[in-house]
């Protein structure tokens, strides 16, 4: 799989965790609408309050997607020959694409991590090159390929 699939791959996943969200507070929505009669007593209030929550933390999550997919839209994936933003990064520790921060990604014959540009490793890999050693909390990390 090519580092263009691999981006594509997460593109394509990140959609689908949107439109998923976004029919979990629709359903959310409708169903406290249609349960919002006016009702007096600690159960509807707690009920109505338990609901809220959830459609705060779901919209939370779908802002997070949205973002990520965001950062993957505007990021330069062109070959890299030094690692920064956009590079596909092979070490002797496995195979990192530094984007935005969605977690291992195991598709095809490849598993890669995707690692923000903010996150300790992203950083101690930046600027290097293949042959580069890193070291993080006490992992060493020979860069073996960047593209």
């Amino acid at each position: 799989m090519t580092k263009n699939e691999l981006v594509e791959f997460v593109k394509s996943e990140l959609s689908t965790k949107v439109a998923a969200l976004k029919n979990d507070i629709n359903s959310l929505v409708k169903d406290s609408s249609e349960n919002s009669k006016p009702t007096s007593g600690d159960k509807h209030e707690v009920g109505l309050e338990m609901a809220m929550g959830e459609l705060d933390r779901l919209t939370h999550q779908l802002d997070t997607y949205k973002r990520q997919y965001s950062e993957l839209e505007l990021m330069d994936f062109s070959a890299k020959y030094v690692i920064e933003a956009g590079a596909l990064v092979k070490t002797n520790r496995g195979v990192f694409l530094i984007s935005t921060a969605f977690g291992l990604v195991k598709t095809g014959s490849l598993s890669a991590f995707c690692l923000s540009p903010q996150s300790p490793l992203a950083k101690a890999l930046m600027g290097k090159a293949e042959g580069d050693q890193v070291e993080i909390n006490g992992v060493r990390h020979t860069i073996v390929e960047v593209k």
